[in-house]
């Protein structure tokens, strides 16, 4: 029973949250906005969706390579649209992450080095958020003078930078404490970290490639804006994707559901901009979110051994040996 209270807290996040957005704002106006939008529009921003999901493929297969792991661009692809399908179905990323893990062992690498590349590349996109944060808070300060919302904008980047400091130092802990196994293997990782993400020919490329990945999502974030009309420039969604991002992956709500309509809300709110259409805005943010994860589906019709979950593991090759 312990096992599903996560879950049943994030269902409950998210409930109340539309609960209140249904019972404070004028549900007919947002559909009626919904409406407006063109569907060549939506079909434009699932196309750059298809994008960034590409590049993300790369840079999956980048960091990998970081940890000893060769992994072809194309089946990685798949592999990243299937994961993409997974996150929107579960109440978390890990399902997604996990079967990253799970396909790249399937495909010579070992368990260890398999979950070291997935994290690090996981944790390489919240460091460019973070990174972004830092750049853009003077503007966001100028944006926002409520004194809340400026302490609440500091104490993200305060974790998001102690979180990723931690990160890429556990492997200074002392040798006393890392005669365990798991904490071994962390501070293992973080080693890796550094010399893939700060170091070496390939840093360069994965920091433009994850830059790449997080100007799609204010691209997005901007055609839809102004196909409602909104008095938001390029700049502006720019400045907003790192909070929008980092504030949804708090894991308190299914998919970020519900978590980002109030960032959406609250942060556009300063710019003029009414409930009703910053609410639209992040639906169809996500919606378009969730149509790329869709896509997921289809690789894993195609592919049989696609789902490696529940036994259906196959074991690598006593050659690879294990971490």
């Amino acid at each position: 029973m312990r096992r599903y209270l996560p879950l049943a807290a994030k269902l409950t996040v998210t409930a109340a949250v539309f609960y209140l957005i249904a019972s404070k704002l004028h549900s007919g106006q947002i559909l009626a906005l919904l409406r407006t939008v063109p569907l060549d529009v939506v079909l434009g921003a699932v196309a750059l969706l298809v994008v960034q999901t590409l590049v993300t493929a790369r840079r999956w297969v980048l960091v990998m390579s970081g940890v000893d792991v060769n992994l072809e661009l194309g089946p990685a692809l798949r592999a990243v649209f299937v994961s993409l399908a997974l996150n929107q179905c579960l109440p978390s990323y890990v399902g997604g992450d996990t079967y990253r893990v799970l396909w790249a062992r399937r495909k010579g690498g070992s368990l260890g080095a398999c979950t070291r590349g997935v994290l690090i590349d996981r944790v390489s996109a919240v460091m460019a958020l973070v990174l972004m944060l830092a750049l853009f808070m003077p503007r966001l300060f100028g944006r926002y003078p409520s004194a809340e919302i400026r302490t609440a904008l500091v104490l993200l980047l305060v974790a998001g930078t102690t979180a990723s400091v931690a990160f890429l130092t556990c492997d200074l802990l002392p040798h006393r404490v890392r005669v365990h196994r798991f904490v071994d293997q962390i501070a293992l990782m973080s080693q890796q970290a550094r010399a893939i993400l700060l170091s070496g020919s390939s840093a360069a490329n994965i920091a433009a490639l994850t830059l790449g990945i997080h100007l799609i999502s204010s691209v997005i974030m901007f055609i839809f804006a102004r196909s409602l009309a909104m008095n938001v420039r390029f700049a502006d969604c720019i400045m907003l994707t790192p909070v929008v991002m980092l504030l949804t992956a708090i894991p308190i709500s299914v998919a970020g559901w519900g978590v980002r309509e109030g960032v959406f809300i609250g942060a556009l709110g300063f710019f003029g901009i009414e409930p009703e259409p910053a609410v639209t805005l992040s639906l169809l943010f996500g919606f378009t979110t969730l149509a790329g994860g869709l896509l997921g589906v289809v690789p894993m019709l195609l592919e049989r051994d696609s789902l490696v979950f529940a036994g259906h593991l196959a074991e690598p090759s006593s050659a690879n040996g294990s971490d």
